[in-house]
């Protein structure tokens, strides 16, 4: 085990953390413009005005369509390409976390093969980027102490 592949595992567990949060505000999201498709009052961009029968035009299929229905066509287009869109970034973000859990699996059985001072050790150190010093003092040890078990942390790891 190196120092980079446990700085990197840290590393990679506080993105996972930012990833899934920001899977939540797309799930939100989407939601929320899935929620406003099936509400009943659609509000229109365009300057529609009135309704008149007058301007209905004719589609190839016989259907009268009016300027309205057009412009509400055009916000469930939008609505739809765009919770498609929130979709497919929630998809990929899923799929980077999962790498990212699969990138850390040998790190965290290595992790797990420690006892738990040792482990507190690495996590103040690797996770929370304290020195030695600092180290030293929260778990009551010399910084030499605190190199030492540190190198043999390390050296557990070959």
């Amino acid at each position: 085990m190196t120092k980079e592949t446990l700085k990197s595992y840290y590393k990679n567990l506080r993105e996972i953390k930012r990833l899934k949060a920001k899977i939540e505000k797309l799930r939100e999201q989407r939601q929320k413009i899935i929620d406003d498709m099936n509400n009943d009052n659609i509000f229109l961009e365009a300057d529609v005005r009135a309704i008149s029968l007058d301007n209905v035009s004719s589609s190839p299929r016989g259907f009268h369509i009016s300027q309205q229905e057009r412009a509400i066509d055009t916000v469930y287009k939008k609505l739809y390409d765009k919770q498609n869109e929130l979709y497919y970034e929630i998809m990929e973000t899923e799929l980077l976390i999962g790498e990212l859990q699969i990138s850390n699996v040998d790190t965290e059985y290595f992790l797990q093969t420690l006892d738990s001072e040792d482990l507190k050790l690495a996590e103040l150190y690797f996770r929370d980027c304290k020195t030695s010093l600092q180290i030293g003092f929260k778990l009551n040890m010399s910084t030499s102490t605190v190199h030492r078990r540190l190198n043999k942390i390390l050296d557990k790891g070959f």
